[in-house]
């Protein structure tokens, strides 16, 4: 306990936060001179500029929020690596249906070709033809989408 008359006045000064330029000359030229109620500013002034620094300090997040921000990232990683591959496959699918078509187009633009394909198809129709086309470009579809998910 500090043992000095003028300590509970400075004590008030100094919780008011008018140490040292709104308090009264006579009580700063005291501290001055007396021992206790200088360690009593050393210590009230310690205080303060803890005090200061932590109103300042940046705050931290709640930790649901934390969390929440944690489980919508991962998420996110999650579909990235799930619609990475299906990118390709589909890529894949769309180069394959394009090649049939120019297949089926340069074949048909062929001298003579053209009566070979209406004979052939004749009986059956063009269905046959165009399902078969589309089972390869499924199926190269599924090949891409099974090789690059391994990746």
């Amino acid at each position: 306990m500090i043992s000095c008359a003028r300590a509970e006045e400075l004590q008030k000064t100094l919780s008011e936060g008018r140490w040292p330029l709104a308090a009264p000359a006579e009580l700063r030229e005291h501290v001055k001179g007396c021992k206790a109620c200088d360690e009593l500013v050393r210590v009230g002034m310690a205080f303060q500029q803890d005090r200061a620094a932590m109103l300042h300090a940046k705050r931290m997040d709640s930790p649901s929020l934390l969390w929440w921000r944690a489980q919508l990232r991962r998420r996110q990683a999650a579909m990235e690596t799930v619609n990475r591959p299906m990118w390709g496959a589909q890529i894949v699918a769309v180069v394959v249906a394009v090649l049939v078509a120019a297949g089926f187009g340069w074949y048909g633009m062929r001298d003579g070709a053209l009566q070979g394909l209406k004979t052939s198809v004749a009986g059956f129709g063009l269905a046959p033809l165009i399902g078969i086309a589309m089972l390869f470009v499924l199926a190269g579809g599924v090949v891409v989408y099974l090789t690059l998910e391994r990746e």
